[in-house]
């Protein structure tokens, strides 16, 4: 039995004791017998893996990944391929997240609840964080050999689709106080109870709703990655990302359409109330799962600080979004794609901690940044091209959206690597508390150097 990221410091090679830092990435040796004391808030999983070998770098291993035993060019090239088609419809997803949000953001439900522009990155950088912490947790799962066998990959995939419920209502609701709470210190518009418990209950059940959706994909994704010799770290968060941002917001504005209809009826408060009330079965089914029973307490902190954090990018978003033109449409790209490099970066380190393997840093962060650019730019050649940018980007504006997203790219780059080694360190599984600081801090950063340079843009053409 062996836990994730966690190895007993003394190691039983035959009849000989080896003693060893677990905290350095080497080969795994033969497990001991004698079941290691569980650390603090590691989630506990069965390994399949009872052979001597780095199931990374072994050709002959059901766990290997070709990129691991390829020279370091070709492994560059593998990686760009890999993580080039998720990010760009990652990327896509973003767009269209940007572009509804545009389009959107002049109908009744907006200017009458003008909170919901607090909600939406609030919402959306949460609710994304759900599902690349599910994302990262089954795609260790399966470059560990965990999902290899049935018995296990079925009671892995239940419990995690149940966690991700039992979040999901949780931070719907946590989202929905929160944003009304901001909308009256940054004092917007006024609302009524009715209004409010419409914006609460449109939360809770988007969030409820597209984390079924959503979960139930990325365990496909992860599952037929696995069955196709596909690093599932390459490829799964940006999609739970890209997907996740358009499918919450449609989501979000459909339920808030249906709730206006029946705004001073009971309707709101009893689908909240049943929604609320099923909060006890998700976290009494996660409970009774051993893969999964230690996430109803791990990796709230992060969520909860990522709440925070991006709910200021959400005050500023409110605060600018109709002034500066261009501010709907660029920013969930410029914050959406950076972030999912990031997460492919941060996933990766986690699975490599855990499997006691290194990573080549340099190499990993000159992939991803360049996969950054090109996307960054083929995105804004798209804008220009066929005229979607209303006459927005301007060759300033491209050099102060390129510095912009080059600067964030490289913040969060760097941050993954050192945040993964800092949790690691302290004993906390990377899996479950990286990606809400990697989304909310680039939320945060990207959101105010894009209205910074927006408004620098705006003076220089006055």
């Amino acid at each position: 039995m062996r836990f994730l990221g966690y190895i007993d410091t003394t190691e039983t090679m035959g009849s000989q004791q080896v003693d060893f830092d677990p905290l350095v990435p080497k080969r795994l040796g033969t497990i001991s017998k004698k079941e290691p004391k569980k650390p603090k808030n590691l989630t506990l999983r069965e390994s399949t893996n009872k052979v001597d070998y780095d199931p990374y770098l072994m050709p002959n291993s059901p766990n290997f990944m070709p990129e691991a035993s390829e020279p370091t060019s070709s492994r560059d090239v593998g990686l760009i391929m890999q993580i080039f088609p998720s990010l760009l419809l990652g990327m896509i997803g973003c767009v269209l997240a940007g572009w509804l949000l545009d389009t959107v953001k002049t109908w009744e439900i907006f200017t009458r609840i003008s909170k919901l522009f607090i909600l939406v990155p609030t919402l959306l950088n949460l609710k994304g964080n759900l599902e690349m912490n599910l994302a990262a947790r089954l795609s260790t799962s399966a470059n560990l050999g965990d999902l290899d066998v049935p018995k296990n990959r079925r009671q892995i995939i239940l419990g995690n689709l149940a966690v991700l419920q039992m979040q999901a209502i949780s931070i719907g609701f946590i989202a929905g106080l929160f944003s009304i709470l901001l909308g009256y210190i940054a004092r917007t518009s006024s609302n009524g109870i009715s209004e409010l418990m419409l914006l609460i209950t449109s939360s809770v059940v988007c969030a409820s709703l597209s984390s079924l959706i959503l979960g139930i994909l990325m365990c496909g994704v992860i599952v037929l990655s696995r069955k196709f010799h596909i690093n599932p770290d390459n490829i799964a968060t940006p999609l739970a990302a890209g997907l996740g941002d358009i499918l919450t917001l449609s989501l979000l504005i459909f339920f808030g359409q249906v709730f206006m209809q029946y705004l001073h009826t009971p309707a709101c408060t009893i689908v909240l109330c049943v929604a609320l009330a099923l909060l006890p079965l998700w976290t009494l089914m996660v409970y009774r799962n051993p893969f999964v029973s230690d996430l109803i307490y791990e990796g709230w902190p992060s969520i909860v600080m990522a709440m925070f954090v991006s709910s200021f990018a959400g005050v500023i978003l409110e605060r600018f979004i109709i002034p500066l033109n261009g501010l709907a449409m660029l920013a969930p790209v410029l914050n959406g794609v950076s972030g999912n490099i990031a997460t492919v970066c941060a996933s990766r380190y986690s699975t490599a901690l855990h499997a006691a393997i290194t990573e080549p840093h340099g190499h990993i962060f000159s992939s991803l940044f360049t996969v950054n650019l090109l996307l960054q730019w083929l995105f804004l050649s798209f804008l220009k091209s066929f005229g979607f940018d209303h006459g927005v980007i301007s060759l300033t504006v491209f050099g102060i959206y390129t510095a912009a997203f080059c600067l964030l790219a490289t913040v969060l780059l760097l941050f993954a690597r050192w945040m993964s080694w800092v949790l690691w360190v302290r004993e906390r599984d990377p899996d479950n508390y990286i990606m809400p600081m990697i989304t909310s801090i680039g939320d945060l950063l990207g959101t105010s150097l894009l209205v910074g340079g927006l408004v620098i843009a705006q003076k220089a053409t006055i």
